[in-house]
């Protein structure tokens, strides 16, 4: 299987985790025919190295698709994806200029997928 991130080990080194966009949760969740495949990938890659970290914007992003916040809650387990408040975003890694992050595709905006967003649960 390729790897879906160049020289993620790199990029990560001085990192305590990667802020996950809500474009990488949503191409999941909603099967994205060009995308799901490879951010399952970048996710599964990120979390085999360190923390996957979410803020309270993407949490919200990807709300739309859910009933309740239980399910939301379930979706994004605590255990899998810290939750940061987002005055200490910025500091996730020092080294870099930007934190960094898991992203997809920035053609198709968060609203249009989150309106073909129809969990399960």
């Amino acid at each position: 299987m390729t790897t879906a991130l160049r020289n993620l080990a790199a990029r990560i080194e001085d990192c305590r985790g990667v802020l996950v966009d809500s474009n990488v949760l949503l191409d999941i969740a909603t099967n994205d025919a060009n995308w799901a495949d490879w951010s399952a990938r970048a996710l599964a890659e990120c979390a085999d190295r360190t923390a996957l970290i979410i803020n309270p914007i993407v949490y919200a992003e990807v709300s739309i698709g859910f009933s309740s916040i239980e399910a939301l809650d379930a979706a994004l387990p605590s255990a899998s994806y810290e939750r940061e408040a987002l005055s200490r975003v910025r500091g996730l890694c020092d080294s870099l200029p930007a934190p960094p992050i898991v992203s997809s595709s920035p053609l198709q905006s968060a609203r249009d997928r989150s309106a073909a967003f129809a969990p399960t649960a």
